[in-house]
């Protein structure tokens, strides 16, 4: 689920296995489909929209990203276009044939300040386009890499941070926009190859892995120490 950056009865909101994605104007007290993906179906390969950001500069442009659903993951990859686009506030998609194609899209990242610049963390590793996703650069010092999440560091312009996702090694950082990588990050982890499942800054920069502990960073995200853990009950 995405929330309009200024407005937050505007929802939008997606399925991990239909391709569907469903837009509300009354903070989720209805919703209406606006986006049906045409080729996901009820067999395998299941695909979904994983990934919906909505632009801070101009929030009537929203990316969408498609990705192989959790439960078949890595048995097969998404069919189809994975990237699709609104310049409308999520009323309508339309579909942008590119690289990315057959590469699961873990996460969608927009410049804050630019809408045309885009971030995707794939299962291919990272890509960056300049405008509006027409067209892609493959950060290929990074390599083919499962890149779960990734984030900005807005005070430090070019600053990437990004983090493994299955059979990962951690946290990879890049100062010059994605042309270069260092990493992997795991001191501080309990494991030397976790999964990192999301990645935020606010004041400073927190991690969540697979097993539901949240880290904090010191120098830049190279080194992590304990913040907080808790279980999840399902």
């Amino acid at each position: 689920m995405s929330v309009h950056p200024t407005n937050p009865n505007i929802l939008l909101f997606s399925s991990s296995f239909d391709g569907t994605v469903y837009r509300s104007d009354d903070e989720g007290n209805y919703f209406n489909q606006v986006l049906k993906h045409p080729e996901a179906t009820n067999s395998d390969p299941l695909m979904g929209f994983k990934t919906i950001s909505f632009s801070y500069s101009d929030p009537n442009i929203i990316y969408a990203g498609l990705a192989e659903d959790r439960t078949t993951f890595p048995s097969s990859n998404p069919i189809g276009t994975v990237i699709y686009k609104s310049t409308d506030g999520g009323f309508s998609f339309s579909s942008i044939p590119s690289t990315l194609d057959g590469y699961s899209i873990n996460k969608l990242v927009i410049d804050d300040h630019n809408a045309n610049i885009v971030y995707a963390a794939t299962t291919n590793g990272v890509y960056r386009s300049p405008d509006g996703a027409l067209s892609w650069t493959y950060c290929n010092t990074l390599g083919a890499r499962n890149i779960e999440t990734l984030t900005l560091d807005l005070e430090q312009p070019g600053y990437i941070v990004a983090g493994e996702g299955v059979s990962g090694s951690g946290i990879w950082i890049s100062q010059d926009e994605g042309t270069n990588w260092s990493g992997p990050f795991n001191t501080g982890f309990n494991s030397a190859n976790p999964y990192i499942s999301a990645i935020t800054i606010e004041t400073e920069l927190m991690e969540g892995d697979y097993e539901w502990y949240i880290k904090s960073w010191n120098d830049y995200g190279k080194v992590w120490s304990d913040g907080m853990s808790f279980t999840v009950t399902e």
